[in-house]
């Protein structure tokens, strides 16, 4: 196989933007995927995923946030498809202690704020009397408030990635599917990378953008990175289908403390029709696995 700028070993939703932008900027690209991206064994699977402005995790990711929602926009209009629905964020935090991202709920929130009047964000702090009148689908208490970020939404993430590997490949960039890398070598300022068959090919640069197998790429990373299964639930609709409708608000709230529970939750608006169930999950930090053995039922 020839020499390439890049090879990018994982072609999912980080994998694929990192070859469409390589290949708009001229690099010779070659991404390889065990499976046929996007596929239903990686991070990048069940319809949706949320994206903000203001960012609890800390101020400085608002400018990268918001940079990604105009390149979303610039790559709808580049192809006609829909990518990006910016319905809005809205943030919950708990009265009860709790962590959102292994930030305590109060900093997670006062972060959102500072974000939003720093860099200029379109939202607003709700009182608990606003939560209850403008979202009565949430059972909020006395006391509870809420940060509306109108910037956010979720992203169509299986489109995403099959629209950025279309788009990398009219740019150049060549794709190999259903291969396994098995070992990569660096030797005379060359990395050489080695397929399960047998086949080599070689590259100035690597990424490793391969997600839960991240650590059987990189073997050092085993000492601290820990893979658990995250699961996704769509519930039925049984009545007022209207207050999860498409204008309604992604949402995260740490419920901590409530009814025994124990973290957040996040959730979307349905999607199509109300029969087809409103998506919400929780993070599991507990429970560890690896992509070849988590049950997937």
């Amino acid at each position: 196989m020839p020499h390439y700028d890049v090879i990018v070993i994982g072609c999912g939703a980080v994998g694929s933007a990192a070859m469409l932008h390589l290949a708009k900027a001229g690099r010779r690209v070659l991404g390889i995927d065990r499976f046929q991206p996007p596929h239903r064994f990686g991070s990048t699977h069940g319809e949706t995923r949320i994206t903000r402005a203001a960012i609890g995790e800390g101020v400085d990711y608002t400018p990268l946030a918001r940079r990604s929602h105009q390149i979303w926009r610039e790559l709808e209009r580049e192809t006609g498809t829909h990518l990006f629905q910016q319905c809005g964020c809205l943030f919950i935090p708990s009265q009860h202690g709790g962590a959102v991202h292994g930030v305590s709920s109060g900093q997670f929130f006062a972060n959102i704020e500072a974000a939003a009047r720093l860099h200029g964000v379109d939202g607003e702090t709700l009182s608990a009397e606003r939560l209850r009148a403008d979202y009565p689908a949430f059972a909020t208490a006395p006391g509870d408030r809420a940060f509306l970020d109108r910037e956010g939404g979720y992203l169509l993430v299986e489109d995403c990635v099959r629209t950025e590997l279309v788009v990398a490949a009219r740019h150049g960039a060549e794709l190999v599917t259903g291969r396994r890398v098995t070992a990569f070598r660096r030797a005379a300022g060359v990395l050489s990378v080695t397929l399960e068959d047998g086949t080599t090919t070689s590259a100035t640069t690597l990424i490793v953008t391969t997600g839960p197998w991240i650590t059987e790429m990189i073997a050092p990373l085993r000492r601290r990175v820990h893979i658990t299964r995250q699961v996704l639930y769509w519930f039925e609709i049984l009545s007022n289908p209207q207050r999860f409708g498409p204008d309604a608000p992604v949402f995260i709230w740490d419920v901590t403390g409530r009814a025994g529970a124990a973290s957040d939750i996040y959730g979307f608006p349905w999607l199509g029709s109300p029969g087809n169930g409103v998506k919400l999950a929780n993070e599991v930090m507990t429970g560890e696995t690896d992509p070849d053995h988590v049950g997937r039922e």
